[in-house]
């Protein structure tokens, strides 16, 4: 396993977006649902990142999709938060597209992955 520096920082950015406050004035039904997807996405790559494509990573992975649904059903005791399903399928399709583009071999992503590799 590699360092988790990244890991750690999309761990923290993950729990302060859904689980902090708002005053209920959201930027947008759809803005919304793209914050979570790229939230998630930086996530589901930072594990990647993290452990590999093997086993692990995907264990991981599941598990964040589940604690992403289960935050949904936290915030609805969290002011200026509401549950929804859109929000969990946004988060779940971030990590999906993750895997993606983990997996995928073109320059574009080797050279991304490279970079976050070496600050991880």
């Amino acid at each position: 396993m590699k360092g988790k520096k990244l890991l750690t920082i999309s761990i923290i950015i993950v729990l302060i977006a859904t689980l902090s406050p708002v005053n209920g004035d959201m930027a947008g039904e759809y803005l919304d649902k793209v914050a979570h997807l790229i939230v998630y996405f930086v996530l589901g790559v930072s594990i990647l990142i993290t452990y590999g494509s093997k086993s692990k990573a995907l264990q991981l992975l599941l598990i964040s999709a589940l604690i992403g649904l289960i935050i949904e059903v936290i915030q609805q005791y969290i002011p200026g938060r509401n549950t929804s399903i859109f929000d969990g399928i946004a988060n779940t399709i971030g990590l999906i597209m993750a895997m993606f583009f983990f997996e995928d071999k073109n320059d574009f992503s080797r050279k991304i992955l490279n970079v976050l590799k070496k600050w991880n």
